[in-house]
């Protein structure tokens, strides 16, 4: 299966050039490959509601360039996902979450989804991360991992 996976606000966010975000799945305890992404923003600014803020499968940073036609205005949105191959099914499936913008499950539960897609299907599927039926798992300060599993099987 040929997928993507992209984190999305669900509220407005604000973002410096200390901004970080890095995710990428593993499956049964090992890297996908080809699924490692990281977004650095490396202005201040506003991610708005429903844009996307970090994905998959790609390394991305944004400045002031990155606005309405490069004259630093308005709002940024991160590059689409990486499309990157996931062999077999779902089984195992996790995503990790590593930023400094959300140090807190609470807050990551309330101010993001994801959006995971299937390229051969596709198909896409948006996911708020405040259902019941996410698991998701707080390492630390800022790092977190999501069963995909039972969200995708």
């Amino acid at each position: 299966m040929k997928m993507g996976v992209e984190l999305y606000a669900e509220t407005s966010l604000s973002v410096d050039d200390t901004t970080r975000f890095e995710l990428y799945l593993t499956k049964n305890g090992e890297l996908v490959g080809g699924s490692r992404g990281a977004d650095q923003y490396d202005s201040n600014g506003m991610v708005i509601m429903g844009k996307r803020v970090a994905a998959c499968g790609r390394e991305a940073t944004y400045g002031m360039d990155d606005r309405i036609a490069g004259l630093g205005l308005g709002p940024l949105e991160a590059l689409p996902s990486g499309w990157f191959e996931l062999d077999g099914d779902c089984r195992g499936l996790k995503l990790h979450i590593k930023t400094n913008a959300v140090l807190d499950v609470g807050l990551l539960v309330r101010d993001f989804s994801l959006r995971v897609y299937d390229q051969d299907m596709g198909m896409s599927m948006d996911v708020p991360l405040w259902r019941p039926d996410v698991k998701i798992d707080w390492v630390s300060r800022g790092s977190f991992v999501i069963d995909l599993d039972s969200l995708l099987s």
